[in-house]
């Protein structure tokens, strides 16, 4: 699997035989990948070295994934997929590594792993027992486990195929990323066909072989045949599915091309840059100081007076007193010179041409540079949101498909009824105008209700279950107000009745004044917030209930709305009020 070039012109631009001015080749060049796979491990590389590069392919993957719309009108199939998605196969967490692969490598290999229950069945007995219970070897040339039945009247050695049996259990699935490197693709160009094969890695065989109980009782028996054979693994048809970026039709069409390739050699120009910066800054930023007995004129040589040895351990003893008491002061019978070797590297570092080299990285992976330092507003890069908006939006599209595709396998697998789910609608700028049309629209009811919630980003079922929730607590509320109410009411009722019949009777009623008023105020005090309308209405039911307690509230309402009054008059005034 060639990559760009041919051999011929490969050879034509290796280093031993293109010459300097050939303008096709130049000292990086022949560091680029010529095969495919390799090209994948330097998208590797490149994600794991360079930070401009890791945070566009994640950040371009990420963004536009949205919340999952669940299109049906069943109640009870919506939460059932939702608690799928969203709970068991967490399909949003897997659609960012998705997009993360798709970006890095150019190429996604997904499958979903349907979970089984392996049983060994005794060929003696013809018992069944469950293969993480039983003491098992595996015989992998021949694929066969080796066990003494545990059943109490058989206790035979025997050695069974397994036998897989169909575990329904949404909570087991687990969907797969494939690596890149270990697919090989067989594609018919004229009808546009292609076979799966997967490359069993040497760690995984050799883990099969050595017995590891996990790794054998959890592998799926077509790929213990495959290891047992020394192949490859052949998919069956729609068990892969491949996402890929496209790339040029003469260039492996049935592969996708990694969309980091042309800035591999802008990386590895950034990297000389780098490297070039690092021998600067370990040889010339910290300077060497040099100390030296400096001569106090044409006469005055301390070299030909003095003894160096004892004058150099002189100035290294006063230093070190230094570095221990900063307040110390050297005498010296001589000046002292000072002359500091290197400590320019500032001015050789080349810190210019590595933001621009990592700049045009990101310019190359047709990202802007603000897009990742966030400083892309709508009022001056409307224009370049809107062409990454457009970039983005095949993304969503293959993601779409990706997760219809998951929903249909995992839905066949546990029997549900398969309907169609897909990310909401992605729009990467906030557009006001719009927006406020569709408000508009919507308020001519010329727009559904479920258009304007995914225009605002709103879960609309959720929405509808919050309103009846809320509706229904307000009733409570006022149920529970009303029966308060009631309650007082007839609480107040009974005494004046009480002291209405003491009345008649002759005898001086017991009661007393203070308390009664108080229990007027209090039967006033919710009368007093309505309206005037709900006030008389009120006062209309209380007098037909109970006369006296009508006339003692009716004489606190009059109390109230002169006092009311009295105040109004008195802010008129400007005087205060008694």
């Amino acid at each position: 699997m060639s990559m760009w070039l041919d051999p011929s012109t490969a050879e034509a631009l290796s280093p031993q035989n293109a010459s300097h001015p050939n303008p096709m080749f130049d000292f990086l060049t022949g560091f680029i990948p010529r095969r495919l796979k390799d090209l994948f491990r330097w998208a590797e590389y490149l994600a794991y070295s360079s930070a401009h590069i890791y945070a566009v392919i994640k950040k371009f993957g990420e963004y536009p994934i949205t919340r999952f719309i669940y299109e049906t009108e069943a109640d009870k199939e919506k939460e059932r997929h939702k608690d799928l998605f969203e709970r068991q196969l967490r399909v949003k967490g897997f659609l960012t590594k998705v997009s993360f692969d798709k970006f890095l490598y150019g190429n996604v290999f997904v499958s979903m792993y349907e979970p089984f229950k392996r049983y060994l069945k005794c060929p003696r007995c013809q018992t069944k027992h469950a293969a993480d219970i039983v003491d098992w070897t595996y015989d992998a040339d021949k694929v066969l486990f080796k066990f003494r039945c545990p059943e109490p009247r058989c206790k035979s050695d025997v050695a069974c195929r397994p036998d897989d049996q169909k575990l329904i259990d949404a909570s087991r699935i687990t969907l797969i990323r494939w690596d890149p490197k270990a697919i090989d693709i067989e594609h018919n160009p004229i009808t546009n066909q292609a076979v799966y094969y997967y490359n069993i890695p040497d760690w995984l065989r050799n883990s099969v072989r050595k017995g590891s109980r996990n790794m054998v009782n959890t592998m799926p028996y077509e790929l213990l045949l495959a290891m047992k054979k020394n192949t490859v693994f052949k998919f069956a048809p729609n068990q892969l599915y491949h996402l890929r970026v496209p790339g040029p039709s003469g260039v492996e069409e049935h592969w996708g091309f990694p969309p980091i390739t042309s800035a591999i050699k802008l990386f590895l120009f950034a990297a000389t840059l780098r490297k070039a910066n690092e021998a600067i800054a370990m040889e010339h930023i910290t300077p060497m100081r040099v100390l030296y007995p400096q001569a106090n004129g044409p006469s005055g040589d301390p070299i030909a007076n003095m003894n160096l040895g004892t004058w150099k351990d002189e100035v290294e003893r006063n230093y070190r007193r230094f570095r221990r008491d900063p307040l110390h002061i050297m005498i010296s019978p001589t000046p002292i010179g000072v002359e500091d070797i290197g400590g320019n590297g500032r001015a050789l570092l080349t810190l210019g041409e590595v933001q621009e080299a990592e700049k045009n990285i990101v310019l190359s992976l047709g990202v802007p540079m603000e897009f990742i330092t966030g400083g892309l507003g709508q009022v001056r890069g409307e224009i370049t949101l809107r062409q990454i908006e457009n970039q983005l939006q095949t993304h969503i599209e293959d993601l779409n498909d990706l997760i219809q595709w998951i929903e249909d396998k995992a839905s066949r697998f546990l029997n549900y009824k398969t309907i169609r789910v897909r990310l909401a609608d992605f729009k990467m700028i906030d557009d006001v105008e719009n927006k406020q049309m569709l408000f508009s629209l919507w308020q001519a009811q010329k727009v559904s209700d479920t258009r304007m919630a995914e225009a605002l980003n709103l879960d609309l079922e959720a929405e509808r279950k919050q309103r009846i929730e809320d509706s229904l607590a307000d009733a409570r509320a006022q149920m529970k107000l009303e029966a308060a109410m009631t309650k007082l009411q007839n609480s107040l009722s009974s005494k004046a009745q009480q002291l209405a019949q003491q009345s008649q009777q002759g005898g001086s009623p017991q009661y007393d004044q203070q308390q009664m008023r108080a229990y007027a105020e209090q039967a006033a005090q919710p009368i007093m917030q309505l309206d005037e309308g709900s006030q008389q209405s009120r006062m209309d039911a209380l007098q037909s209930e109970d006369w006296v307690l009508y006339c003692m509230v009716r004489d606190v309402l009059q109390q109230y709305k002169t006092d009311q009054e009295a105040q109004m008059r008195a802010e008129s005034r400007g005087a205060p009020v008694q």
